[in-house]
C-alpha cells in the first residue's frame, strides 16, 4: 500500500512523456517540412518621414502621425488638423523638456497655430494616412528659446 502512489504517479509520467526521438528521426523529420510562408515584410515609412527634430535652422517636424484611412475619412479635416496640432504642442513640451504652465503652453500652442503646416501623405500601407506637421519660421530656434524662459 505505501508504494501503491509513486508506482500510479510513475506509469502516469511515463505514460504522458511519450517515446523519445532519436537524432536521425528528427533529421528525417525536418527534410519533409514544408518551409512556412515568408512573412510580408512590413513597409517601411517613406525615408523623408522617418524622424522628427530639426530640419534647418528654420524648420522643426513636432509630430508624424499615422491613422488608418478608413478613420480619417470619418474626421472631419479641421477637427483632424486641430487634434493633430494638440498632439504636436505636446510633443514638443515633451522633446524640449519645458515643464507645464498654461503660458508655455499658450505660446506653444499659438506658434503652431500660427506657423506649423499639415501634412498628409500615403501610409506605410494603402489603408493608412501619414500626418506631419512641420513648423517653418524664421528664427525658430530663437522663439523656442524664448518660449522655454517664460515664467
Amino acid at each position: 500500500m505505501k508504494y501503491l502512489l509513486p508506482t500510479i504517479c510513475f506509469i502516469f509520467i511515463a505514460a504522458c512523456s511519450g517515446p523519445v526521438k532519436t537524432q536521425e528521426q528528427v533529421n528525417i523529420k525536418k527534410k519533409n517540412v514544408i518551409p512556412k510562408k515568408e512573412k510580408k515584410e512590413k513597409k517601411q515609412l517613406k525615408k523623408e518621414y522617418k524622424s522628427t527634430g530639426w530640419l534647418g535652422k528654420d524648420k522643426y517636424r513636432a509630430l508624424i502621425y499615422v491613422i488608418p484611412s478608413q478613420e480619417a475619412k470619418k474626421l472631419d479635416v479641421d477637427y483632424r488638423n486641430d487634434m493633430i496640432k494638440d498632439k504636436a504642442v505636446l510633443s514638443m513640451q515633451r522633446s524640449f523638456g519645458l515643464n507645464f504652465s498654461i503660458k508655455r503652453h499658450r505660446a506653444l500652442k499659438n506658434l503652431v497655430n500660427n506657423h506649423g503646416k499639415v501634412i498628409e501623405d500615403m501610409g506605410p500601407t494603402p489603408d493608412d494616412r501619414v500626418y506631419v506637421i512641420d513648423i517653418i519660421k524664421e528664427n525658430l530656434r530663437d522663439e523656442i528659446y524664448r518660449i522655454k524662459n517664460i515664467k
